[in-house]
């Protein structure tokens, strides 16, 4: 072959390097959302479990309520923690509309919660009561979640953000018509059992569409 002669690439080649790029870049951000999936699934499972096993005339564990709602908000700041630096982590380095969209989201997050404060502070000193007022205020940041979580699938189109986020409204909304203490159970088994669900099921899915798409059309 001559050395002037340019070195010849085909289509198909071309169209394999491609997937094997995008499945490389698909598996790590497969990976952080698994990763935050699973993050939330351990802090609503152990930081609703105190409250479950402490609250009610049937508690199994003398521990004060003090206590048990420092170990859920310690799970909780832990869980926003890790969230943050894995979003970082995942976003590093985009440009555009997509980078435009996930600081929105973000943002949608933040402010969504202060207006739960608001409804806390103005719930403080209400007749309800510490224990009617803690159920309201936390299954209204609960649904909040949901609705959240449903809006995001529905913008990056991801089935599984959004039927985690229905999932979430179910389950928030039967806990609030059960109260005290089977709202924290619910939250502890099905919520957080239902991220380690969404977890587990959707890595070998998710493996298998990068399978595909690695391959080659044509080539048996």
């Amino acid at each position: 072959m001559d050395a002037d002669e340019p070195t010849s690439f085909a289509p198909q080649d071309a169209l394999k390097v491609l997937d094997q790029q995008t499945s490389r870049a698909t598996s790590e951000f497969c990976f952080n959302e698994n990763l935050l999936y699973a993050v939330w699934g351990v802090c609503y499972s152990l930081g609703f479990l105190p409250l479950a096993l402490s609250v009610g005339p049937g508690r199994l564990v003398g521990l004060p309520l003090g206590t048990a709602l420092g170990i859920l908000f310690a799970f909780l700041a832990a869980g926003i923690v890790v969230s943050a630096l894995l979003s970082v982590r995942a976003t590093r380095g985009t440009r555009g509309a997509s980078s435009v969209q996930g600081r929105m989201y973000g943002l949608a997050w933040c402010l969504s919660f202060l207006g739960v404060f608001g409804v806390g502070h103005r719930l403080g000193p209400s007749t309800l009561g510490p224990d009617e007022t803690g159920l309201v205020i936390n299954g209204i940041s609960m649904m909040l979640v949901s609705a959240l979580f449903m809006a995001g699938g529905a913008i990056w189109r991801d089935v599984r953000q959004f039927v985690v986020g229905l999932w979430i409204s179910v389950v928030t909304t039967l806990a609030l018509i059960l109260g005290l203490p089977a709202y924290y159970w619910l939250m502890s088994l099905l919520v957080g059992g239902g991220l380690f669900i969404a977890t587990v099921v959707h890595g070998p899915a998710q493996r298998m569409l990068i399978r595909n798409r690695a391959r080659v059309p044509g080539k048996g």
